[in-house]
C-alpha cells in the first residue's frame, strides 16, 4: 500500500470552496422557503422529504468515516484520526437537512405532537451513535 498515489482529477471539497459556499446556500435557503411558505400538504411532504434525504446523507457521511476509518478507534470527541477532507459535503448538508425536516412537517401537520422533531432528531443520532459505537467495539482497544 505504501506505492499508492492520489487518484488525480478528484479534489476534495475543501478545494472547491465554491462547492462549499453553494452546498451551504442551498440548504440555508431551502430552510427559508419552507420556513416562509405557509403550513400545507405540500410542506409535510417537503420536510419528510428533507428528513428521509438529509438522514441518508448524514448516514452516508458517517459511514464512509467510519470506512476511511478502519482498524482505528473514532473518538466521541473530536475529530477522527483519519479525515481526507476538511468539510465533509454529506454530513455538512444531510445533517441540517435531517433537524430540519421534522420542523417543517410538524409545523404542517396539525395532528403531530410538538415534541415529535425531537424525537426524530433523537433516532437520528441514537443511530449514528450507534453505527460509531459498534464500529469502536470492533477495533481492539490500544
Amino acid at each position: 500500500m505504501d506505492g499508492m498515489r492520489p487518484i488525480p482529477g478528484s479534489p476534495e471539497p475543501g478545494d472547491r470552496p465554491w462547492l462549499v459556499a453553494l452546498s451551504f446556500a442551498a440548504v440555508v435557503a431551502g430552510a427559508m422557503l419552507l420556513t416562509l411558505a405557509p403550513p400545507s400538504p405540500a410542506t409535510a411532504v417537503a420536510g419528510v422529504a428533507m428528513t428521509v434525504g438529509g438522514a441518508g446523507l448524514a448516514a452516508a457521511g458517517t459511514a464512509r468515516v467510519l470506512r476511511e476509518n478502519q482498524g482505528r478507534r473514532v473518538p466521541w470527541w473530536g475529530g477522527p484520526p483519519v479525515r481526507p477532507r476538511r468539510w465533509d459535503l454529506l454530513m455538512g448538508t444531510g445533517a441540517p437537512m435531517a433537524f430540519y425536516g421534522p420542523v417543517v412537517t410538524a409545523r404542517s401537520v396539525d395532528a403531530l405532537p410538538g415534541w415529535t422533531p425531537l424525537a426524530v432528531s433523537a433516532v437520528l443520532v441514537a443511530a449514528l451513535f450507534t453505527a460509531q459505537a459498534l464500529h469502536n467495539r470492533r477495533v481492539p482497544a490500544a
